[in-house]
Parts: structure tokens; C-alpha cells; sequence
């Protein structure tokens, strides 16, 4: 047995296709069929199930993965602790929703820059579901969320930030005074669209009231709602480190509900089988900076 037998093993796994790892780690197929069947030979088992086109891992192979996880993660370690780091120990893949990626990743990527960081970076998006799923494959190093506090035994939790999510618009009329949520109902409300997280949590408070907003514009992008508030007389609900940066700058400003209050959590996870490379850990100190 060999590493790169494993490392093959590990990205076959991920990808449930034996042509596709062939052609993600540059190998042929054949090559890559013949690594499998010597970890099969060496341990006995057979590793995965095929069925047609459809490949999955057996019982074996679920637990010889673990394994060659804890493997590699101490090859990489004895690599790191003696100061030769791959090409593949800078990457640092990261997983986050759509509103993280659009206001903290480009002030990580300035420090960065600033600090000459050697570094790789690689961005996934999505959902956060899917972003787990991908963390527990190992295929994204760490998950950036915003949502409310989220446990598991599987993860690591870096930290829990609080951000306080509000109502906010350019009428001035709603800026003058503190309201009650049903003073601000006969508005129009630009919103995120239903999927979104924190939509999904607002929904969920104003259900609490007997309350259904109708939106006229539903809209992923947070930047097209901040613009509409600007030029359009409007509301929006959104959290503070999206309208933060408009507070100075523009005429929007946060309605004061005071019968209404909701906060959610920027959290960083890993995977607790996770081997922290130097360049993890300084993507860690950087995103607890901003």
C-alpha cells in the first residue's frame, strides 16, 4: 500500500466515478482501476459496489475511508512540521453562502494581499446543506455561514459572531421614529428571495404574528435591493453587515421596530478530522480579523 493508492482511493470516493477521478488527478482509467483492486487485494474486502454505471462505497470501504483519511492527514503533517509543503498543502477550499462570499471573502483576499500570503484560494457556493455534504466529503476545507448557531460532533466550530438582522429603507418618515411592526405593512418590501436563510427566518418571526409580507421584488443579490432602496422609496430586511457600509454613505437607514428582533451568527467550520495546514490555520486568524 502506498499513499497515492489512498489519495486515489479518497478522490474515487468523492466522486463515485472512476473516469472522472482518472481524469481529476491525471491518471488514466485503467490506472486507476488497478489502484483500487491492489488496496482490494491488500486488505481483502471489496471497496465498492457496482452496479452498471452506478458506483457506491460497501461497509469496507466506508471505514478503510476514515482510515485513509487519518493517513493522509499525518503524511501532510510530517511534511508541514518539516517545512516542505506541496503546491496542494497552500490550497485552502472554502464553502459559503452567497452573502458571505459577496461581503467577507474580498476583505480576506485584501489582507491577504497585503500580509503577501502565499496561498491558494479556491470558493464554493450553495446552500448550506450542500455545503455540509461537501465538508463531510472532504471536497471544501472549511463552511462560512450565516445562520442561526449550528451544532454537530462531526465539526469543529471556529467562532460564532452575532449580526443583528433590521429593517431597512430611504423613507425618511420610517427614519424619524421607533415603530411596531404593523405600522410598516403598507410599504413596498424588496426581499431576498424564499430559499435564502435569513428570508426563511424572517418569514418564520412575522408567522409568529399572524404576518405574511408579499414582496414586490424577490432577488438573490443583496446589491440590486440596496440599490432599489437608494432610487426607490422601499423596504428591506437585511442583516447588518450588508447595510453597515450604506449607513454613511446613502440615504438608507435601519427602521427601529421595537416589537421585533432577530439575530443570526456568522460561523466557520471544519471537519474534526480535518488536518489544519499552516495555510488553514492563517486563513482562520484572517477571517477572525474581518
Amino acid at each position: 500500500m502506498n499513499t497515492d493508492d489512498l489519495i486515489t482511493f479518497i478522490k474515487a470516493s468523492e466522486l463515485l466515478n472512476f473516469s472522472k477521478t482518472a481524469e481529476e488527478l491525471n491518471y488514466s482509467q485503467s490506472t486507476i482501476t488497478i489502484q483500487i483492486k491492489k488496496l482490494e487485494n491488500e486488505f481483502g474486502v471489496q471497496l465498492f459496489n457496482r452496479i452498471g454505471k452506478n458506483l457506491s462505497l460497501t461497509p469496507a470501504g466506508e471505514q478503510l475511508l476514515t482510515h485513509a483519511h487519518n493517513i493522509i492527514n499525518t503524511v501532510k503533517k510530517a511534511k508541514s512540521d518539516m517545512g516542505s509543503p506541496s503546491s496542494e498543502d497552500k490550497r485552502v477550499r472554502i464553502g459559503c453562502i452567497d452573502s458571505i462570499c459577496n461581503y467577507y471573502i474580498p476583505n480576506m483576499l485584501a489582507k491577504m494581499a497585503e500580509k503577501n500570503l502565499d496561498i491558494n484560494i479556491n470558493i464554493t457556493t450553495g446552500s448550506i446543506k450542500k455545503l455540509f455534504e461537501l465538508l463531510d466529503k472532504n471536497i471544501i476545507d472549511f463552511v462560512y455561514i450565516f445562520d442561526k448557531s449550528t451544532y454537530s460532533e462531526k465539526w469543529v466550530k471556529v467562532f460564532d459572531i452575532k449580526e443583528q438582522l433590521n429593517f431597512v429603507t430611504s423613507i425618511e418618515s420610517l427614519q424619524e421614529k421607533d415603530h411596531q411592526i404593523h405600522d410598516i405593512l403598507d410599504n413596498h418590501f424588496y426581499l431576498t428571495e424564499k430559499m435564502d436563510n435569513y428570508r426563511h427566518a424572517l418569514d418564520q418571526k412575522l408567522a409568529e404574528y399572524n404576518i405574511e409580507i408579499s414582496p414586490i421584488l424577490e432577488v438573490s443579490n443583496t446589491d440590486i435591493i440596496i440599490n432599489l432602496l437608494q432610487k426607490k422609496k422601499g423596504i428591506s430586511f437585511l442583516p447588518s453587515f450588508v447595510y453597515n457600509r450604506c449607513l454613511d454613505e446613502t440615504n438608507i437607514k435601519i427602521i427601529n421596530i421595537n416589537d421585533f428582533e432577530l439575530e443570526m451568527s456568522r460561523q466557520l467550520f471544519y471537519h474534526k478530522a480535518k488536518f489544519l495546514t499552516n495555510e488553514m490555520k492563517e486563513v482562520i486568524k484572517l477571517l477572525k480579523e474581518i
